[in-house]
């Protein structure tokens, strides 16, 4: 694939990751439009499924776009969920009030729970 992709006129570059399953090819709309890069995997596969337009999506736009910003959102929400109860539960102690501290104490190992729970692949080493 590599070599039909990168023999079309604008493209510069293409990575491919096996782990995932994905291709990255980088072109120049100057130089060239999507569409040849279409008929190469026409060529190479028999057919193409446009995703962008099945999604709705602008063409050639990230259908991705709207999950990693609720990813940004989510990971931003959970580090300041575990900031602000790790802040209250440590109130909690100075002003001697047990319940606040246990409460607190709670939300901030549920925020934790779900932080390692989205980090696993980094935490977790394997082989």
């Amino acid at each position: 694939v590599r070599p039909d992709l990168l023999a079309v006129n604008g493209v510069t570059g293409v990575t491919l990751n096996p782990g995932t399953g994905t291709l990255l090819g980088l072109y120049s709309t100057a130089a060239g439009g999507p569409e040849e890069i279409l008929d190469v995997f026409r060529r190479l596969f028999g057919s193409v499924v446009d995703t962008a337009a099945a999604s709705g999506c602008r063409p050639w736009s990230s259908p991705v776009a709207p999950l990693m910003a609720s990813r940004a959102l989510r990971k931003n929400a959970v580090n300041l969920g575990m900031l602000a109860s790790l802040l209250a539960s440590m109130a909690g102690i100075a002003a001697r009030a047990r319940t606040l501290h246990t409460a607190a104490g709670g939300l901030f190992l549920a925020a934790l729970g779900v932080h390692l729970v989205e980090k696993r692949r980094s935490i977790i080493v394997t082989g």
